[in-house]
């Protein structure tokens, strides 16, 4: 019981000290982690800076760099596409895939713009952010495919042929860079800043969801003969939601 009550005594004594701060430092230097739900993590390291327009309301801007950390899998999956050969014929490239595990690392930059609301210590941000990928790497940790070939205009199937690019691959170990696309997304954030002498510990909580992968669009999963790209060009791509805290130092 006694410690319940230290610990709420010392919570209302920040809230109190905080209401008692009417300034707040406007540059920002901030480290985040976010779970980016069904994918992995992200971290990033950046810094704000906030413009007081009136009262308690604030227009921010950031510029962060971030590094994410995805993870593919599939335990079956059909993909096809279609593909002109060595010969100038049309036909489907098929693939029959199982057991897939792919590792994804970007590294990118975030630029967020938000509105910000400030009662005291707390603030409330909302606003855009767009991402802008640097370098994006996959690799193929696991996974077997079979390759064939449909011609609709014979009506035949080719199978086992392996310098026709048409044969069951053992896929672990490929790896290349991504195609990747600008990213653009929404946060919304709930914070509070703990004035620490002449410095600001800012501490937030935060949900984000990004309208669109950083994965382009304009990729196959196969190129004949036979080769295999990142297993995300054969998942149908789309925004994703996560959430994060963030620690950070005004100045």
């Amino acid at each position: 019981m006694k410690t319940k009550i230290i610990f709420i005594s010392l919570f209302l004594s920040l809230v109190i000290k905080g209401y008692a701060q009417s300034d707040f430092k406007r540059f920002t230097i901030s480290t985040s982690a976010e779970n980016v739900l069904n994918k992995g993590w992200k971290y990033s390291l950046g810094a704000d800076y906030i413009f007081p327009i009136k009262g308690i309301n604030n227009i921010g801007i950031g510029a962060y760099y971030a590094l994410a950390k995805h993870s593919l899998d599939s335990e079956k999956f059909f993909y096809s596409c279609d593909i002109i050969d060595d010969e100038n014929e049309n036909f489907i490239y098929k693939a029959h895939g199982k057991d897939i595990k792919e590792n994804q690392t970007i590294h990118f930059v975030e630029i967020p713009i938000y509105y910000q609301l400030r009662i005291n210590s707390f603030f409330f941000n909302v606003g855009p952010k767009i991402a802008v990928p640097i370098k994006s790497e996959y690799h193929i940790t696991n996974g077997n495919v079979e390759l064939t070939g449909y011609y609709p205009k014979y009506n035949v199937e080719l199978t086992d042929l392996p310098n026709h690019g048409f044969a069951n691959y053992n896929i672990e170990g490929e790896k290349g860079n991504l195609d990747t696309q600008i990213a653009w997304g929404a946060n919304v954030c709930l914070g509070y800043c703990l004035p620490l002498g002449s410095i600001d510990l800012n501490i937030k909580a935060f949900a984000e969801y990004m309208f669109n992968d950083f994965v382009s669009k304009g990729q196959n999963f196969l190129e004949y003969p036979g080769n295999i790209n990142s297993y995300s060009y054969a998942c149908e791509r789309s925004g994703h939601f996560s959430l994060g805290f963030s620690l950070g130092i005004g100045f």
